[in-house]
């Protein structure tokens, strides 16, 4: 049975974040009609509060002689509400773009960082803030910062709209995990997984395409042992989650602090 300290094999299935906005289609007359509504996990209120609270922090810091340089192409939207949040607060940064990748057309990281565009304006003796969308790996802004350090930036600071803490807090653990964006793509994983089992399943409860909990269950039917642990923020989906019962299985529910997975994940594997 594996334990903590040793290299587990962990398929993480969570959604990053929902859309908070609708799907709408166009009839023959232009007129827009709206599709089905998406549930939405951070209001426009609170975003614009948090935005704020960003702004105020980045100005304490004396962020004198700013720059901002976004990461395209995914931070577009969040780089220009962080932009005018902080001239709200009496800052007016000059701001460039630079255009890195480490995905190209697949949904995880290949583990290496390619310039596709580079910035046009000068670092040297700047106050730089980066801006990207989603920490994963780390290996974007590892690069981005590392990067702008060598052509003489005086400070660096980064800012990012979501941090997947959950993969890094496994990884640092000393786990291989493999990520899926829904459950049917990690249900398919688990079947052509052959003799690279995998000792944990992580997913949220409300998934696209498969959910949570029947995901668990016919990946346990496909990998009698497989430990699970399901997660999600609502009591009627928690609920669902619990009837899974067997040692194999855990819930937590949200929010959670990375030392509650830990936690659990160390319990689940013995």
């Amino acid at each position: 049975m594996a334990a903590l300290h040793e290299r587990c094999n962990v398929l993480l299935s969570l959604e990053t974040c929902k859309a908070v906005n609708r799907n709408w289609t166009a009839d023959m007359n232009d007129n827009m009609k709206a599709g089905p509504e998406l549930e939405i996990i951070f209001p426009p209120e609170a975003i614009a509060k948090r935005l704020g609270e960003l702004a105020r922090e980045i100005a304490n810091e004396g962020a004198d002689n700013l720059m901002v340089v976004a990461i395209l192409k995914g931070s577009f939207v969040f780089a220009a509400d962080l932009i005018r949040a902080l001239h709200g607060v009496g800052l007016a940064p000059e701001v460039d773009f630079m255009t890195l990748s480490s995905y190209r057309k697949a949904r995880t990281s290949a583990g290496q960082v390619t310039i596709l565009r580079d910035m046009d304006l000068d670092v040297r003796g700047r106050n730089v803030l980066i801006i990207d969308d989603v920490l994963d790996s780390g290996r974007t802004l590892a690069f981005a910062k590392d990067l702008i350090a060598a052509r003489g930036a005086k400070a660096i600071k980064t800012c990012v709209l979501l941090d997947k803490r959950v993969k890094r807090a496994l990884e640092s653990d000393g786990h291989t995990v493999e990520v899926t964006q829904d459950g049917s793509e990690a249900l398919d994983r688990v079947k052509s997984a052959g003799a690279q089992r995998f000792d944990l399943l992580v997913s949220d409860v409300e998934m696209p395409l498969l959910d949570g909990v029947k995901l668990a269950e016919r990946a346990s039917l496909l990998q009698p042992g497989l430990r699970v642990l399901l997660m999600s923020g609502f009591a009627e989906q928690l609920e669902r989650a619990k009837a899974l019962k067997g040692p194999n299985v855990a819930v937590i529910s949200k929010p959670f602090t990375l030392d509650q997975v830990r936690a659990t994940v160390r319990k689940l594997l013995g």
